[in-house]
C-alpha cells in the first residue's frame, strides 16, 4: 500500500507530511527544471492555472484547470512519467508550497506565490523500450531472476505473496486481493492469447474484472492500483503497440474512477506506456540478460512506499507470466 517515502515519480507514493509547518521560502524564488517528462508536454501546453494538491519533502502534485496532474521532484526523486524535476533539496516543497495553492502557467513558466519554476529543461522520454524484450523467450529467461529477487526484496504484507500460495498468517487484505487478481489475471490471459487484436468481449471482461481492484486499499496510491499498473506495465512488454494501448486503457478506466487523483493519473500514464526511472533501468537489465541490473532494479523499486514497489512488481510479474504460459 502507498505509504512511506521515496520516488513519486514512479507512480508509488507515500502519505502527505503532517508534521508542523515549516517557514515559506522567503522573497521571489525562481528555479530552472532540470528535467520534464514527455508524458506531461501535451498537459503543459493546454495549461493556463490550477492549484496545490499535495505536498511532500521531495514532490509536490499540481492540477491545472482541466484536471491533469504534474509532478514537481527533487533530483534525489528524479524522472518520472509526470515528472518535472528540479535541483533541490530534500524540504524545499515543505518550505515553498502548501495543499491548495493558486498555480499560474505561462509560456515556459510555473508561478505559485513567490515561486517560480522555468520549463527550460531537457525532455526525458517517458517511455521504457518495451519493445527490446517482446520476445516470448526472453520474457521466459527473465522470469526466474524476476520472482527471486522480488521474493529477496520485497517488504512484508507487500502482494509479493501472491506470487506464492496462500500461506499461513496471510492478511486478510492480501486474501482479498489474491481473491479479486484471479478472474482479473485470467482475463488478461485470455487477452493474451488473442492480442492482435484482441476480442471486444475479452477486452471488456478485461474492464470489469481490473474495476475490482481499482482503489483497493489504503495510502496515496491503493495497493489495488499498484497491481493494476505493474499489470499494464505486464500488457506493454508483450502486445504489440495497437494492441497494448487497447489493453492498458481498459485498465485504466476501470481503475482510475475508483481512486485517488493522483493514483489515478499514473494509471492513465501507465496506458500509454509511460513509466519512471527504475522501471526503465529493469527494462533495460532484462533486454540485455543482466541478472544482478535486473536484482538491482527489483531492489530499488521494492523501495517505494511501505509496500507500493512490491505491490506493483507482483502485478508485472504476474500478468508477464500469464502471457508466457498463455
Amino acid at each position: 500500500m502507498g505509504t512511506g517515502e521515496r520516488s513519486p515519480s514512479q507512480a508509488l507514493i507515500h502519505r502527505p507530511r503532517l508534521g508542523p509547518d515549516r517557514p515559506p521560502v522567503a522573497g521571489p524564488f525562481s528555479i530552472r527544471s532540470s528535467w520534464i517528462s514527455t508524458a506531461i508536454q501535451p498537459a503543459l501546453q493546454r495549461s493556463t492555472d490550477g492549484r496545490v494538491l499535495n505536498v511532500f519533502p521531495s514532490a509536490a502534485y499540481l492540477a491545472n484547470q482541466c484536471g491533469d496532474v504534474l509532478a514537481l521532484v527533487s533530483s534525489e526523486v528524479g524522472p518520472g512519467p509526470l515528472a518535472i524535476v528540479l535541483p533541490i533539496d530534500r524540504g524545499f516543497f515543505d518550505r515553498s508550497l502548501r495543499p491548495g495553492h493558486s498555480v499560474q502557467f505561462a509560456d515556459k513558466e510555473i508561478r505559485s506565490g513567490r515561486l517560480s519554476i522555468q520549463l527550460t529543461g531537457r525532455p526525458w522520454p517517458a517511455r521504457p523500450s518495451w519493445e527490446a524484450i517482446q520476445s516470448p523467450s526472453l520474457l521466459t529467461a527473465g522470469l526466474p531472476i524476476l520472482r527471486q529477487s522480488i521474493a529477496s526484496f520485497a517488504p512484508p504484507g507487500s502482494l509479493a505473496a501472491l506470487l506464492n500460495p496462500v500461506q499461513a498468517g496471510e492478511t486478510r487484505f492480501v486474501n482479498e486481493i489474491r481473491r479479486r487478481s484471479g478472474p482479473f489475471l485470467s482475463a488478461l490471459a485470455d487477452c493474451a492469447s488473442q492480442f492482435d487484436p484482441p476480442a471486444e468481449s475479452a477486452v471488456h471482461n478485461l474492464e470489469t474484472t481490473a474495476a475490482g481492484l481499482g482503489g483497493l486499499g489504503t495510502g496515496f496510491t491503493p495497493a489495488g492500483d499498484d497491481f493494476l499498473l505493474g499489470a499494464i506495465y505486464s500488457v506493454w512488454t508483450w502486445a504489440p503497440e495497437a494492441s497494448a494501448l487497447i489493453l492498458s486503457e481498459a485498465i485504466a478506466d476501470a481503475g482510475a474512477p475508483r481512486t485517488t487523483t493522483v493514483s489515478a493519473a499514473y494509471l492513465r500514464a501507465g496506458a500509454v506506456g509511460a513509466a519512471g526511472m527504475d522501471w526503465h533501468r529493469l527494462i533495460g537489465a532484462w533486454a540485455a540478460g543482466d541478472e544482478a541490473a535486473s536484482a538491482a532494479a527489483v531492489s530499488r523499486l521494492c523501495r517505494i512506499g511501505h509496500t507500493s514497489g512490491a505491490d506493483a512488481l507482483a502485478g508485472f510479474a504476474l500478468g508477464v507470466e500469464r502471457f508466457v504460459q498463455s
